[in-house]
């Protein structure tokens, strides 16, 4: 099968909470739109292609590719990360996601850690 390349992307991050993935509802049901704003500017659209309840798998339009959502357990530690695809996707601009995607986990395990905290 000929073609455009695919280039992928991973960020992980440790945080002290528990349910991370609880906001996957907002997303919707499998198959239906959703529109992920970006802190850093645009946004991610598709359709969700799948959900468990530690999972969120999201087709992304823009980069003909997908963008999962993930939250774990490793020992006692809880882990949150997102890996993602796009066919076509250069390794530069599949980089750039990546880091992008790296601060935005650092800033959910951020603010989830201040709410368990407080809680």
């Amino acid at each position: 099968m000929g073609g455009a390349a695919s280039s992928c992307f991973h960020a992980a991050r440790s945080s002290f909470c528990s349910g991370v993935i609880a906001l996957a509802p907002s997303f919707g049901e499998v198959g239906e739109k959703f529109t992920l704003e970006l802190t850093e500017g645009g946004s991610v659209t598709g359709k969700v292609l799948a959900k468990t309840k530690r999972e969120t798998a999201l087709g992304w339009d823009a980069i003909l590719g997908v963008l999962e959502l993930k939250a774990f357990a490793m020992g006692p530690q809880k882990m949150v990360s997102v890996h993602g695809c796009g066919w076509g996707l250069s390794a530069a601009r599949a980089k750039e996601i990546e880091v992008q995607m790296e601060r935005a986990l650092e800033r959910l395990a951020d603010d989830l850690g201040s709410t368990s905290a407080s809680a």
